[in-house]
């Protein structure tokens, strides 16, 4: 789950930085499953997922950050409900649908 949400906001963060916006999450996890040795060496040249990195934007700025926030909550919430999932898939399915409303 770690792992996912990692991915997820370091993919998502230099898909910003680059004006694509459009099912952000999605795709970005997306990315991950597809080349996933590709995102293990840019994750070593990346800033930490908590900064803002390249993003100049301000717009994209506070959007990384709201999501970053939506994603420390949903990590507590599925550690105090002890959530699992059975595949990757579910896993990405269940991380769209809780942060698609983040803006």
């Amino acid at each position: 789950m770690r792992a996912a949400t990692a991915a997820l906001l370091l993919i998502g963060r230099e898909r910003l930085a680059r004006g694509k916006r459009d099912d952000l999450i999605q795709r970005s996890l997306a990315d991950c499953r597809e080349d996933s040795e590709g995102y293990k060496a840019s994750k070593a040249v990346w800033p930490d997922a908590r900064e803002s990195g390249p993003l100049a934007n301000p717009r994209d700025v506070a959007y990384c950050r709201n999501l970053l926030l939506a994603v420390a909550a949903l990590l507590r919430e599925m550690t105090l409900n002890k959530r699992q999932s059975n595949s990757l898939p579910e896993l990405d399915n269940y991380l769209v649908a809780c942060l698609q409303h983040v803006r």
